[in-house]
């Protein structure tokens, strides 16, 4: 049987043809898995994105030749997050290469799970899929070629600012003064320009018009905490701090509990703030619709560890073993309490992903261990 099936709330991953599914129990497997979907966006509560996982697994298993149920499949691995966007990544790339029709949509999915693997590695991944999507579109008028250009920039907008801003924000001050000066404007601007472009499009979705706001105050919110962050007047860095409050909430008027605007806000309040309960709070808030979210339990610790209670922080860094940040506060804090042998082993565990790392060599020089491979590294508990 054919299907135009395109789910109204699910019209920003940008499926669109006429696909065959091999029966109608293969098409009735498909459509329960997408009414999970669209309840998980409806609500953002995890009990329907377990339902979609479950039915379109079980469409993929049984039909593996049918298109669409493994294409929202990886739309799933990506919101789950860091544990299914190996699997999602595979998906794209595997219909990019076999289904041509499909080619540029899945590269994008394909960069917005490497954005949600949150490395430097993966961010260079994201940005070449994101470039080549542009690259294909780039001067097509087809109303669904404009909306996905528009995505794939505002995606690269949100690595600009991550890669030339944001992860610089607690260096000194004095060594960001073209960053404050220059990047920072130019980036502002930028953002403007695209505002600006894409309120010139009025045959966008709705729902992709959403998703596209929703990026685009997440990333005005990231650049505003970089400038509060380098701001030198208390008052100052707390106005621009509101400032990027205010747009991640905007965000969230666009994208009802979407979890990057909602972890900013955690973050925002625990590190720069240091409002720590506000900050637990947003995490109860992210972690209600995806519980295992390393990056929420990261927060926890610094919230915790800022609250003085260092066995709290050590449980909850413990839980976040995909953030780097996480695997060195665990060592450090390991090492203040006395615990020398998972101290040596969290740092091993450091420097067997990241040599170079000052913390972790400093690290070595004083508690004298010696350095092991990668494939060596004994795993934190």
């Amino acid at each position: 049987m054919n299907s135009n099936f395109v789910p109204p709330h699910l019209e920003s991953h940008a499926i669109q043809g006429d696909f065959k599914f091999t029966d109608t129990r293969s098409f009735r497997l498909f459509v329960e898995g997408i009414k999970g979907l669209q309840a998980y966006e409806h609500s953002a509560q995890r009990q329907g994105l377990e339902k979609a996982e479950a039915r379109l697994t079980e469409c993929v298993s049984e039909y593996p030749f049918d298109v669409l149920p493994q294409f929202y499949l990886g739309v799933v691995k990506i919101f789950q997050g860091y544990r299914g966007t190996m699997d999602a990544i595979r998906i794209f790339e595997n219909i990019s290469a076999d289904v041509p029709q499909l080619r540029i949509e899945a590269k994008y999915n394909a960069a917005q799970a490497c954005i949600e693997q949150y490395t430097a590695e993966s961010f260079n991944a994201a940005r070449d899929y994101l470039s080549q999507c542009i690259q294909e579109i780039a001067g097509s008028t087809k109303p669904a070629d404009v909306r996905l250009r528009l995505q794939a920039e505002v995606l690269i907008l949100y690595l600009d600012i991550h890669d030339q801003l944001w992860r610089k924000r607690k260096d000194s001050v004095a060594t960001l003064q073209l960053e404050i000066s220059e990047t920072a404007p130019q980036l502002s601007q930028r953002l403007d320009e695209f505002l600006k472009e894409f309120d010139k499009f009025t045959r966008i979705p709705q729902p992709a018009r959403a998703d596209i706001l929703a990026d685009y105050w997440n990333d005005r919110g990231i650049l505003q905490e970089f400038q509060a962050w380098t701001a030198l007047d208390p008052k100052k860095k707390k106005e621009l701090a509101q400032t990027a409050i205010q747009s991640y909430v905007e965000s969230l008027k666009w994208k009802l509990n979407w979890i990057p605007p909602k972890s900013n806000l955690a973050r925002i309040h625990v590190e720069l703030l240091q409002e720590y309960d506000r900050g637990l709070k947003y995490c109860d808030e992210v972690q209600q619709v995806r519980p295992d979210d390393n990056y929420c339990e990261y927060i926890r610790g610094q919230a915790w560890e800022g609250k003085k209670d260092i066995a709290k922080a050590i449980f909850h860094y413990e839980k976040a073993p995909y953030i780097p940040e996480a695997k060195k506060r665990l060592a450090a804090l390991y090492e203040e309490s006395g615990r020398k042998d998972d101290a040596i082993r969290a740092w091993q565990q450091v420097l067997a992903k990241h040599p170079d790392d000052i913390e972790a060599l400093g690290a070595q020089a004083r508690l004298k261990f010696p350095t092991t491979p990668a494939s060596d590294a004994p795993p934190i508990k």
